[in-house]
């Protein structure tokens, strides 16, 4: 949940604000200073990069065929073991 409200505002609190001094306490590093922006964040993702839309559909469909892939050997591993055996019941002893 925390990432999904992050990316719906904006919000400098990672920079430090204010140096005043060599010691820790004198760094303020976290600042309240959050503003609900809604998609503004995305929007301006797929704007700034004109390539952007183009290698998130190249992500998309690597993650849809990898998935697919290992889907279709998983079922293919699964009935290759789910054959029965020759031999295993033979009551000669021989299996």
């Amino acid at each position: 949940m925390w990432t999904v409200w992050s990316s719906l505002i904006r919000w400098n609190d990672i920079l430090p604000v204010a140096f005043g001094g060599t010691r820790p306490e004198s760094l303020v590093v976290f600042q309240s200073s959050s503003q609900f922006i809604q998609f503004a964040n995305y929007a301006a993702l797929i704007g700034a990069d004109p390539q952007f839309l183009q290698v998130f559909l190249h992500t998309i469909l690597f993650v849809g065929f990898f998935i697919l892939i290992c889907l279709l050997a998983g079922l293919g591993i699964a009935a290759v073991l789910d054959q029965r055996i020759h031999g295993k019941d033979c009551s000669c002893g021989c299996g």
